[in-house]
């Protein structure tokens, strides 16, 4: 994890955080927040820590359902079943452990649509319960 001096901030996304984030922010195009908050009454972020510094969540709600996406908790199909592994990504790893058992909790009981930002097809679906653990169920469309 390298450090640039200029921000004093810890770099662990390497250039890809100076070269496309920073500028939007020194552009003013960016809006800065502290999860949780509740954006336009159906879309709410919420903080997921572990992975890294100010990972986030986005809980949608609409018509008595709920979708969640699901940023880096989940980085493959597999951590489902094993919520315990973890990236070599993640910043602090029993936090990111935490918080992905809890995320995989709340899914399967509020029967929440999951929309993971690294899976392959079918790139969607459902935390089911299994045994003492979890599995998934792909979305039908």
């Amino acid at each position: 994890m390298g450090r640039n001096k200029e921000l004093g901030a810890a770099d662990v996304f390497g250039d890809a955080f100076f070269d496309s984030v920073v500028p939007i922010v020194d552009a003013g195009l960016a809006t800065m927040f502290k999860p949780p908050i509740e954006i336009g009454g159906c879309l709410t972020a919420e903080p997921a820590p572990g992975h890294s510094p100010g990972q986030v969540t986005y809980r949608l709600r609409s018509r008595g359902e709920e979708a969640v996406f699901s940023g880096d908790v989940l980085h493959s199909p597999i951590q489902i079943v094993m919520p315990a592994l973890n990236t070599s990504y993640c910043v602090w790893p029993d936090i990111a452990r935490q918080t992905r058992r809890a995320f995989l909790e709340r899914a399967a009981d509020q029967e929440s649509l999951i929309l993971p930002v690294h899976f392959g097809a079918p790139h969607c679906g459902y935390i089911r319960r299994q045994a003492d653990g979890f599995r998934f169920e792909p979305a039908k469309w």
